[in-house]
């Protein structure tokens, strides 16, 4: 994965099992300064987050949930 991250002008995590993967995928663009776009599904509702490489806002600080 870290491979594929850093070829790559922007990341999509769209891993719809829990939140660790989220905060893993969410570090890595951070560290590598990577856009990062995210998208879940819960029952019939759709989310698409975007964060940017310079990482404010990023998932851990809009995610009270994921940061503990």
């Amino acid at each position: 994965m870290i491979e594929y991250t850093t070829e790559s002008d922007v990341v999509f995590n769209c891993i719809d099992y829990g939140d660790k993967y989220d905060v893993a995928v969410t570090s890595l663009c951070l560290k590598l300064k990577k856009p990062l776009i995210m998208g879940g599904t819960f029952a019939t509702s759709l989310t698409v987050d975007y964060f940017g490489a310079e990482g404010l806002p990023c998932f851990l600080c809009s995610n009270d949930e994921a940061a503990r």
